[in-house]
């Protein structure tokens, strides 16, 4: 019961901080999750690293230096919509500038909530109405949730 709440926290925080660091920042380079908020995990906005390493970012802020991120994560050979290796995790990223170039590093897991089960190329992961994070597998069961619907922050 702690470890939930420990980790309810660790997620809050993440949020809060994302917003607080971004405020400053165009819009466009810092994307908010709002309620009722859907991602999917697929190829569409991947980013590929060295060492078959693949994220698929949905809250990153685009600063030099380094950032947390949150999203999905793989590492492995997840190439095709078969693969059962991604991870939800919060992640930092380094960022450095190349020139004319920005040079990204690849990122370090923080923190992962279902290390033991992840999830397959389309699971989804969900901000609901409620207040409740929910992360689906593609055939639509649960793999896990804050279970934070109707609590308060308190």
């Amino acid at each position: 019961m702690m470890a939930a709440w420990i980790i309810c926290y660790c997620f809050a925080l993440f949020l809060i901080l994302n917003h607080y660091s971004t405020t400053a920042q165009p819009p466009d380079d810092y994307p908010t999750a709002n309620l009722s908020t859907t991602w999917t995990n697929n190829f569409s906005s991947s980013i590929y690293f060295s060492g078959d390493i693949q994220i698929l970012p949905i809250l990153l802020s685009e600063t030099f230096g380094t950032s947390f991120a949150c999203g999905f994560y793989c590492n492995g050979a997840c190439t095709s919509y078969k693969d059962t290796s991604y991870l939800f995790a919060v992640f930092t990223i380094l960022t450095t500038e190349l020139g004319d170039y920005m040079n990204i590093s690849p990122p370090q897991v923080v923190w992962s909530v279902n290390r033991d089960y992840p999830v397959s190329y389309g699971a989804i992961l969900n901000f609901t109405e409620t207040r409740d994070l929910v992360l689906r597998d593609v055939d639509g069961s649960t793999v896990w949730t804050t279970n934070t619907s109707g609590k308060s922050v308190v």
